[in-house]
């Protein structure tokens, strides 16, 4: 049985258009991963002590402004989340980042609205 070794990069968390991460790897097969975390960048850092109540754990994968770091449960490294309230991805920043769940609802629901070929509303004869 042949088996080789994917190194997952942080481009292949977010998609560009089509270019997406299946799009990219083109039926190579990958190895299906249930526990993960980010081990090479160590585990989170303490919030700063004058950050106040708000403050969350934060590391260097964890961009969005949004986004909280938790630690790994198996062994050392760690994971990105959103904050509570936020929904997206949290290892990237701007409008595909962590964005608050109201946000989210009204994006997605833009995005059904404008994908319809033809809408009553902005149809042009």
């Amino acid at each position: 049985m042949f088996y080789f070794r994917y190194r997952f990069r942080r481009q292949d968390l977010i998609s560009d258009g089509n270019d997406t991460f299946f799009s990219r790897v083109k039926g190579t097969p990958i190895p299906v991963v249930l526990d993960w975390a980010i081990r090479d960048d160590g585990s989170c850092q303490p919030p700063p002590p004058n950050g106040g109540a708000s403050a969350k754990p934060t590391a260097p994968a964890c961009v969005s402004a949004n986004s909280l770091c938790v630690n790994a449960i198996q062994g050392r490294g760690y994971l990105c989340n959103c904050s509570e309230g936020y929904k997206g991805n949290p290892y990237v920043t701007g409008a595909n980042g962590c964005t608050s769940e109201f946000f989210f609802v009204f994006k997605r629901m833009l995005m059904l609205i404008f994908s319809k070929k033809s809408h009553k509303f902005f149809h042009v004869s």
